[in-house]
């Protein structure tokens, strides 16, 4: 009679054990991540990890966007949905936008643990000391802070 009940115990901790390790019912995070290299600013967007840093080359503004994804499951994001503001030396705000001439920039679905770089133009943002880009309709999941303001680092000329 002891065994048995020892025996139902032991079964009732080894199966739901791994049954659990079946199921991928809760999404899994990657732990192992290192920074992004270059990225002066950062926002966690639920499963999306997004860098940007900026650059003048010339008479050019370049945005790279690092993109990565910490879960399992693909995530959307849409770059195109990404409002920027350039503020010049004075203070002063204005519109600029992704120079999309081929148009390349489309929603995607980033795969689970991919990562990757996007270095895309910036029109209307010539001589912008500030980046202030508006993440709030880039991904499905609202940041805290939906608002990233940067610098803009100067580069060589092109």
């Amino acid at each position: 009679m002891g065994e048995e009940v020892f025996a139902v115990k032991r079964w009732s901790i080894v199966i739901p054990l791994f049954l659990s390790s079946c199921f991928d019912a809760l999404p899994h995070t990657r732990y192992d991540r290192v920074p992004f290299s270059k990225s002066r600013a950062m926002r966690k967007l639920g499963c999306l990890e997004l860098g940007f840093a900026s650059e003048a080359t010339g008479r050019r503004t370049l945005l790279d966007v690092d993109i990565r994804n910490l879960c399992v499951e693909p995530a959307l994001v849409d770059l195109n949905q990404l409002r920027i503001e350039a503020e010049d030396e004075s203070g002063a705000r204005h519109p600029a936008y992704l120079a999309d001439p081929r148009g390349e920039v489309w929603p995607m679905h980033v795969d689970g643990f991919a990562e990757g770089t996007e270095r895309i133009a910036v029109d209307g943002a010539s001589g912008a000391r500030t980046l202030c880009l508006d993440l709030r309709r880039v991904a499905t999941v609202m940041p805290p802070e939906p608002t990233v303001c940067m610098f803009v680092a100067s580069g060589g000329t092109q």
